[in-house]
């Protein structure tokens, strides 16, 4: 069963979730209109496979509600960061598709439906098995690009962290990225 939820943030939709284990709830973004730009951390084969044009889909899934669930949306840009190193792309968000769901395997389940685009090996959906989140972040206009935003300047930033939110006018102008009119 799939629901839109048009909850704001902050309201009842947890314990929706808990009533509702069988519930796949559809999540807005949560920024509006507002562009961002966002740096996400990536291991070397997701980079290279996104250059070269056969991951169009970033997949995050997780247990807990984060970055970029809710904080990503058509128009936004993507800037990957290899896992250790540098910026390496840039991306035009496409779409987004956010989903939220109390039952144990329904987020890989739905997610699976697009596993040829999100392009991650068998090992990737059997460590996420018990993911609560999923953001689906289409990509377009990838380009390779060795400047991007410092990331270590976004708000709530924790070296651990593996997607990070920041103002469209944290972008580099040299890696030409359109800017909202």
């Amino acid at each position: 069963m799939k629901h839109r939820d048009t909850q704001p943030r902050g309201s009842n939709s947890r314990s929706r979730l808990r009533s509702a284990p069988e519930a796949l709830d559809v999540q807005p973004s949560q920024h509006g209109p507002q562009r961002c730009v966002h740096v996400a951390i990536v291991h070397r084969g997701y980079l290279e496979a996104i250059l070269a044009g056969r991951k169009r889909v970033e997949a995050r899934l997780s247990q807990s509600r984060c970055a970029p669930f809710g904080r990503v949306t058509a128009g936004d840009v993507v800037f990957f960061k290899e896992t250790g190193g540098t910026i390496r792309a840039r991306a035009i968000v496409d779409r987004v598709e956010s989903y939220a769901s109390g039952c144990p395997g329904e987020i890989v389940r739905r997610a699976l439906l697009h596993a040829a685009e999100i392009a991650a090996p068998r090992a990737f959906w059997e460590r996420k098995h018990a993911a609560r989140y999923a953001t689906l972040v289409w990509l377009r206009d990838v380009r390779e690009t060795t400047s991007g935003p410092d990331h270590r300047s976004a708000p709530g930033f924790t070296p651990r962290g593996a997607w990070f939110v920041l103002p469209m006018e944290t972008a580099p102008a040299s890696s030409h990225v359109p800017r909202a009119a």
